[in-house]
């Protein structure tokens, strides 16, 4: 019997220490560690294109050198840089700095990208999110941080079915769909509601579980109530003619969220675009609009998704009460990666705005094959409308910017074409321009606490 029991005891221990063990080796570096011995090691300028790609994988971490292919980034070369087997670091095939300098690696890795890695167990890959989801998904006891990077796992694979806006999708998962009104089918949109459907009810077990915990955007709640309206945005933008069907919960956001989004859309002009950057200021106006029936006839438009065509393309119809908004270009010009940037001269003169779309309606490239803008700064005429007791009175005002960037992103000239066309409409935004535009936000006046008008 004591032979026995010291052969239970022994067993026991083999099997607790293995799992330690185990459970060790996954216990991989941080990556404010290895990228910042990476940079202060090597030399990225040595590289034919001096951009690397960190991957957090069960291996350990990853080292990618990039390269551009048909205007795609893509990974040229990869290298296991920390052996998670070994817990050591390898020597990798990339030249050596020839000085001692020490190079801060937030210069090269930013805030948001750092707290993902240090959020998710496997990230920085095409198809993180599957890994994550594989390795939490059948666990009933996570943790706070667990939980939310499952959910964030759920919401990463929902979205990358649709767009390859994160950068970080499988394309072979990336649904095939036109650039029309409801190009989605019947078995994609399962498909989407079913991995959506997990994110949503992953947020809200946190939310049971931690209603305290505070995510990027804001308490769990909020979070839970933002990835709602992410399912109701898919449908708006790819599958319209259901969106008269989609039941939105009761009181999705608390009172004071919907008293302020009231109070911003009542400040709005009658048929005004309204623009927001974030999550925050898109998502509980598009409750308040569609669940509540409040200022429909506001045009609500993100600007963080001008680059992506179909988005683009939903802008040139109707949305709720909402008169469409004009483009001088049609979608073959957005279509895609089509002029994604547009590279400009940086000599200060100036350019009416007509002749940049005529400069890209006849695709004039140069001798690189590339549309270039001669100028970086614009004008364009503004038809400011008012009205008073007995007439409506038009006038023009000469609108001029200086941009000063060496391109315009697709967000960029799409937006600067949003205002061209305005026609007397107003437009208004919940922040001030960001920083390319700045020299705009001079033409708009502050109506209230978080709402400019043009």
């Amino acid at each position: 019997k004591v032979i026995n029991m010291f052969k239970k005891q022994l067993l026991l221990f083999s099997i607790l220490f293995i799992h330690f063990f185990s459970n060790a080796q996954n216990v991989l570096p941080s990556i404010d560690e290895v990228a910042q011995l990476f940079y202060t090691t090597y030399d990225v300028n040595e590289l034919s294109y001096p951009q690397v790609g960190f991957e957090k994988r069960k291996s350990g971490w990853t080292v990618s050198t990039k390269k551009y292919i048909n205007n795609e980034l893509i990974n040229e070369q990869s290298y296991l840089y920390y052996d998670a087997t070994k817990s050591s670091y390898l020597k990798i095939d990339i030249a050596n700095k020839k000085n001692n300098d020490k190079v801060d690696y937030k210069n090269y890795v930013n805030d948001s990208q750092i707290r993902d890695y240090q959020l998710h167990q496997f990230y920085g890959y095409d198809g993180w999110y599957k890994d994550v989801i594989a390795d939490l998904s059948k666990s009933k006891n996570l943790s706070d941080s667990s939980l939310y990077s499952l959910a964030r796992a759920y919401s990463t694979y929902a979205s990358c079915l649709l767009s390859t806006q994160t950068g970080d999708g499988v394309k072979s998962d990336l649904f095939k769909l036109l650039v029309e009104p409801n190009c989605i089918n019947t078995a994609q949109l399962q498909l989407y509601d079913s991995i959506i459907y997990l994110a949503q009810q992953t947020f809200k077990r946190l939310a049971v579980q931690n209603e305290k915990f505070e995510t990027v955007v804001g308490s769990i709640a909020l979070k839970y109530a933002n990835e709602v309206m992410v399912q109701f945005h898919t449908y708006l933008v790819y599958a319209d003619k259901l969106v008269p069907t989609f039941k939105l919960p009761e009181k999705l956001y608390n009172d004071s969220t919907i008293a302020a989004t009231k109070k911003l859309l009542e400040h709005c002009p009658n048929n005004a675009i309204l623009l927001s950057l974030g999550d925050n200021d898109f998502y509980p106006v598009l409750y308040v609009q569609h669940k509540l029936g409040t200022r429909k006839d506001v045009y609500l438009i993100n600007q963080s998704l001008l680059g992506l065509d179909r988005f683009i393309y939903r802008t040139t119809f109707n949305q709720f009460n909402a008169k469409p908004i004009q483009l001088s270009l049609s979608k073959s010009f957005y279509e895609g990666s089509k002029n994604d940037y547009i590279p400009m001269e940086m000599n200060d003169s100036l350019m009416p705005f007509k002749n940049i779309i005529t400069l890209i309606k006849n695709d004039k490239v140069n001798s690189d094959g590339i549309i270039k803008i001669p100028a970086n700064k614009f004008s364009f005429d503004r038809i400011i409308v008012s009205n008073n007791s007995t007439t409506t009175i038009a006038k023009v005002a000469k609108i001029e910017m200086l941009i000063n960037v060496p391109f315009l992103l697709k967000i960029d000239w799409i937006l600067l074409d949003i205002l061209y066309n305005l026609k007397g409409r107003n437009i208004c935004s919940q922040t001030r321009l960001y920083e390319a535009f700045d020299q705009l936000n001079k033409y708009f006046k502050k109506v209230d606490e978080h709402l400019y008008v043009y």
